[in-house]
């Protein structure tokens, strides 16, 4: 008959006490009200999101003061169903991982100022529109984070699945500008993108500790980047930084043109144009999207001819094997 417990039942309709200490579990339903529930959750509550739902939006871990408890965001899916303490997520489990994405260029997860004490488990991150800035920002690496006094801390990320787009990429995955942060067990892929430097993971504007360990990072350039800016917070060098046990990997496949060379290419003559007489040549190229403003073009096929006779008027009709995506 608390405020509390009237509020957070008005929110999702389920409420369930952890221990006697009042701990709760806040489950926010498929189309529920994620930060809602971010506000109103309690040290030592559980928010659970629905297995394989999405929530759309720019959600921020808001700084409920100095905790000495977590409070945890994770799947509703039974641990039973899901990788084990200790055991790498993969993109198998993703049926059972609620996703959480940004509909703009905006991250789609970030902290407000000093916001500490949070765990993150069993999520899956989907990428930015259109591939831009990182999709989760722990603590600001602008004017908004220029003393220690105003970085998030006490942060930790288990077992989640943060990926960019196949086809646009990502510029980054975790922008880590925090203090006592942790990411382990979680599969980080698809950071790459063209004309810019893409990472799994980056820090420039935060103190450590930081714990990165027993995750896959995918980026096309450094796949952990501790440093490469200066800080915002003057004389800044992180501490206390231990990387073990990651599978970093850049897939071969990136090496390959983003764009197919149009196969299939032929020209051929037809009645009925305004083209003069004469022999005309084509190449064709194949262009798409590729990341934020970028456009990907591939190489120019092989040439092809088709001529017009000597003292008639047509066109010239071209033909090629269509290009995924293209």
């Amino acid at each position: 008959s608390t405020p509390y417990w009237r509020a957070v039942c008005a929110l999702t309709g389920v409420l369930s006490l952890a221990s006697a200490a009042n701990a709760a579990t806040i489950a926010v339903p498929a189309g529920g009200d994620f930060q809602a529930a971010l506000n109103a959750a309690k040290p030592g509550d559980v928010i659970t999101l629905a297995a394989g739902a999405t929530y759309t939006g720019n959600f921020v871990l808001p700084n409920k003061g100095a905790l000495a408890d977590f409070i945890t965001i994770r799947s509703a899916a039974p641990d039973s169903q899901l990788p084990g303490p200790g055991v790498r997520m993969t993109p198998a489990y993703a049926s059972l991982l609620p996703k959480i994405r940004s509909s703009n260029s905006v991250s789609t997860l970030s902290t407000a100022v000093t916001a500490n004490h949070y765990r993150l488990m069993f999520l899956e991150f989907q990428a930015n529109s259109k591939g831009y800035g990182e999709i989760i920002a722990l603590g600001n690496s602008d004017s908004r984070q220029t003393q220690l006094s105003q970085v998030p801390y006490a942060l930790v990320l288990d077992r989640v699945y943060v990926h960019g787009d196949p086809l646009l990429g990502q510029k980054r995955g975790i922008s880590m500008q925090s203090g006592d942060t942790t990411v382990i067990n979680s599969y980080l892929s698809d950071f790459k993108g063209i004309g810019q430097d893409t990472q799994a993971i980056a820090s420039y504007n935060g103190p450590g500790p930081y714990l990165i360990e027993n995750n896959y990072l995918e980026a096309a350039t450094e796949n952990v980047l501790i440093g490469g800016a200066d800080p915002m917070i003057p004389n800044l060098v992180a501490t206390n930084v231990t990387v073990r046990h990651n599978y970093f990997r850049k897939p071969l496949a990136w090496r390959d043109p983003i764009v197919a060379m149009p196969a299939g290419v032929s020209a051929r003559a037809v009645p009925g144009g305004s083209l003069a007489a004469g022999t005309y040549s084509y190449k064709v190229v194949a262009r798409r999207t590729a990341g934020q403003t970028n456009k990907a073009t591939s190489a120019a096929s092989l040439e092809v001819s088709a001529s017009i006779a000597a003292g008639t008027t047509g066109s010239v009709t071209i033909s090629w094997t269509p290009v995924v995506n293209a």
